[in-house]
């Protein structure tokens, strides 16, 4: 059997030193430092006081813009330059572009001027489809289109040809080799052959567009078009 315990007085009681408080340490912050508040677009629009800095957006944030689509509804484009413009919406929407994509000027049509002159004064002149003989008289014309990488300087004449029933016809209209400031008369009529063939050829589904709009001897298919 175990010992009995000694009695209470017969050991020496010990009492230790009192402990030094330890002071608390404040942990190191390895958090990032926070960035400048950067100011919203109604803060920018604001009128600030006279006398007051101006408040620079921070580099690190980006300054606010409005994305594409909600500027569009103001009729600009955030992504183009600030002289191209946007008009309506949708389908419908026109853009003006700061330069035009046409490289053709129109100075370089003055051997049209003759031709011109004489539709403004009303004084037509007459016109004949030398392969089937039949007369007309011009109407207007179509330029911009020539030159380019495919073909030299020309134009489009439209003409009312006094047919049976009556139509609207268009061919090639040029200027005269020798001499690019002069139209070469030979060509207000409209020949399939030879050395002035000016028929439309493979572009005549795309001018024949333009005569559609008028109808003239098309039928009920060139109106639906």
């Amino acid at each position: 059997a175990d010992p009995p315990p000694p009695p209470l007085g017969s050991r020496p009681l010990t009492i230790a030193p009192a402990a030094r408080p330890v002071e608390p340490v404040a942990p190191l912050s390895t958090a990032p430092p926070l960035a400048p508040k950067t100011p919203s677009a109604a803060e920018l629009m604001r009128p600030r006081p006279e006398g007051a800095a101006r408040r620079e957006p921070s580099p690190r944030q980006p300054s606010p813009r409005r994305s594409p689509r909600s500027s569009r509804k103001l009729g600009r484009s955030t992504s183009a330059s600030s002289s191209e413009l946007s008009f309506g919406s949708g389908s419908s929407a026109v853009r003006l572009l700061p330069a035009p994509l046409n490289k053709n000027r129109v100075c370089e049509y003055g051997w049209l001027t003759p031709l011109l002159s004489s539709l403004v004064a009303s004084q037509a002149a007459g016109v004949t489809d030398l392969a089937s003989g039949t007369p007309g008289a011009t109407l207007f014309v179509v330029c911009g289109g020539c030159p380019n990488s495919f073909c030299g300087m020309q134009a489009v004449l439209y003409t009312h040809m006094r047919s049976s029933p009556p139509e609207l016809d268009f061919w090639w209209i040029k200027p005269k080799k020798e001499d690019g400031s002069t139209l070469e008369r030979a060509t207000l009529d409209r020949h399939s052959k030879g050395e002035h063939k000016n028929d439309p050829g493979r572009s005549r589904a795309l001018y024949a567009q333009f005569a559609d709009l008028f109808a003239v001897g098309g039928g009920a298919e060139a109106a639906a078009r």
